[in-house]
């Protein structure tokens, strides 16, 4: 079956969290180098080089989305970190996709590769991933890709 590829893109963004997390490395990186400058002992110098690593790590990866891509049987779901680098995150083949629902039982403990907000498009995907057993994952589905599911009679 020669099917069209379908591509969608998820946008999470910055968790709060995150936002928490590398303003305050910003904050100590500058006392630290007050204090170095205040006192000439090594510590706060070696505390503000620390704080600075710390703080850009932390901005590699502030912004969050996921790429989902239907192309031959397979729905490729890579993760795209500050809109510049990519790392593959899963390949699904549609065999393997057990049902997709609107419902969503956080008692599942399921991987959410969308926002949380409540949308239309939001879906929970059951598979069986094999070594890992059947896994369970929240996207933001794209119409086409719910129309092909509802074909394959995989959408309760």
């Amino acid at each position: 079956m020669n099917e069209k590829p379908i591509e969608w893109i998820s946008t999470v963004g910055e968790f709060i969290g995150h936002k928490i997390c590398r303003f305050a490395c910003l904050v100590l990186m500058i006392v630290s180098a007050v204090l170095f400058f205040l006192s000439m002992t090594l510590l706060p110098m070696f505390a503000a080089i620390v704080f600075l690593f710390l703080f850009i790590f932390l901005h590699l990866r502030n912004y969050l989305e996921y790429e989902f891509m239907y192309i031959s049987g397979e729905l490729r779901i890579t993760t795209i970190y500050n809109q510049r680098r990519r790392k593959k995150k899963a390949v699904i083949p549609l065999d393997k996709i057990e049902r997709m629902t609107k419902r969503i039982n956080d008692a599942d403990r399921p991987e959410y590769l969308c926002p949380r907000a409540e949308s239309d498009g939001i879906y929970a995907l059951s598979y069986n991933s094999g070594e890992e057993g059947r896994r369970i994952i929240v996207i933001e589905a794209d119409p086409e890709f719910v129309k092909l599911m509802q074909m394959r009679r995989k959408i309760y």
